[in-house]
């Protein structure tokens, strides 16, 4: 879908009579991504791919689950965990909103363990939160 979006909003730019309002709306859909950077057990920024050679960066937030904040109990451990698992790794990306902090919420798949929230609610790494 976003592959779909790309080529209406080149379009629009560059065809006339093809404008943004016609656009169809965005649904969620995943995409490709590889880590770049943990922040804690529960944030990490990522290289998405968009298709045709289109990458753009954003920070993640696993949706659904807690991690211990810098400077609390289990921190060092779970940043730790997370950093071991995801670093440099591809993963696959739902995100359909942000939150306050501009991070995307996100259902992260991660090759050879599956979905990343019910990963650290296995290991005790985090706490589950309302999505």
């Amino acid at each position: 879908m976003i592959r779909f979006a790309l080529v209406w909003i080149l379009l629009g730019l560059l065809l006339p009579g093809v404008g943004l309002a016609q656009m169809p709306p965005l649904t969620c859909g995943e995409m490709q991504a590889r880590v770049t950077r943990v922040v804690d057990g529960d944030t990490f920024d990522a290289n998405v791919s968009l298709g045709y050679d289109v990458i753009v960066t954003g920070r993640f937030r696993v949706l659904g689950v807690n991690t211990p904040e810098r400077n609390q109990p289990g921190y060092v451990e779970a940043k730790t965990a997370v950093e071991r698992l995801l670093t440099g790794q591809p993963v696959a990306i739902t995100a359909c909103r942000k939150d306050s902090f501009g991070r995307w919420l996100a259902d992260i798949k991660v090759p050879e363990v599956g979905d990343l929230r019910q990963w650290l609610l296995d290991r005790k790494l985090g706490v589950p939160v309302q999505r």
